[in-house]
């Protein structure tokens, strides 16, 4: 029952990702410490996902270890395409701890052994994304907006909409910071869509908040307003937004909000009443609308 219980929980990875990486974790640790006496391959694929629960919790030098360890499971046993997938994950997470040297080491190592094993488009889309990134922390940031839009068409190709949607949330965050308001509210549009179809709490409430950004930017401030009504409940709903909160992105984009601009005040009480995908609904309508 356990194994079954196991493999479930490895099929449904970017779900419990997208839905609740708490939630996932809670669950991925007690099953692996039931029973250590799981199939080889299954439990590197376990502890993989265990791995991926911390990055996304927020447990950056957690996940760097369970991933270390994902990775001598599957390099003993022989998996090469699942190593290669591990070496990009590290090299995210080493990135998310600020070590963009090692990173980028990483990544290229992990391109070079997707090569060597015949890894697809899904590979190509997770190193170019995280180039993205690097690129972007570097102060590269025209570059790292160029490769999340080539990281966005690749996950397009293979219908990785979750992927999809994280790379075309960072290029509108890429985008805002180089004062591009009208290709940022497109792509965060984009975004928030894809987030929507697929529930993703994390993707809808940046989504959201770019595009409070980017209304706020032009002077919109009632459109501001709601939407940024509708971010506050996302933040107080309990679902799983770690990153949002966590990596200053919500400060950078409320310090520039006119938080003390009757209009825009009167607009957030007002958005108050929506429901999220009521508010998700006007989000993805234009301005004009």
């Amino acid at each position: 029952m356990l194994f079954r219980s196991l493999r479930l929980a490895v099929a449904l990875e970017e779900w419990l990702a997208a839905l609740n990486p708490f939630e996932g974790l809670r669950r991925m640790e007690a099953m692996l410490a039931i029973d250590a006496s799981a199939p080889d391959d299954l439990r590197a694929h376990g502890v993989r996902v265990l791995g991926g629960a911390r990055q996304l919790s927020g447990d950056q030098e957690g996940a760097i270890t369970t991933y270390e360890a994902s990775l001598e499971l599957f390099l003993q046993i022989g998996d090469e395409l699942a190593a290669a997938e591990l070496m990009h994950r590290l090299a995210l997470a080493t990135l998310y701890v600020g070590d963009t040297q090692r990173a980028r080491a990483l990544n290229e190592e992990a391109r070079v052994a997707s090569t060597r094993a015949g890894a697809g488009a899904r590979h190509e889309a997770l190193g170019v994304r995280t180039l993205a990134q690097i690129e972007g922390e570097e102060g590269n940031i025209e570059r790292g907006l160029e490769l999340n839009l080539e990281a966005a068409r690749i996950a397009r190709e293979v219908d990785w909409t979750w992927w999809e949607g994280g790379a075309l949330t960072d290029a509108a965050l890429y985008a805002v910071k180089l004062g591009r308001a009208a290709e940022a509210e497109e792509w965060a549009r984009e975004a928030l869509a894809l987030a929507h179809q697929i529930d993703d709490a994390q993707g809808l409430v940046y989504g959201l908040g770019l595009l409070v950004a980017t209304a706020a930017d032009r002077g919109d401030v009632r459109r501001a307003g709601r939407l940024w009504a509708a971010v506050e409940s996302l933040e107080s709903s309990g679902r799983p937004i770690g990153a949002w909160l966590a990596w200053g992105d919500r400060d950078e984009i409320a310090a520039a909000l006119p938080m003390d601009d009757p209009e825009f005040d009167a607009a957030r009480r007002q958005g108050r009443s929506l429901a999220v995908p009521d508010a998700v609904e006007f989000a993805l309508s234009t301005p004009s609308e």
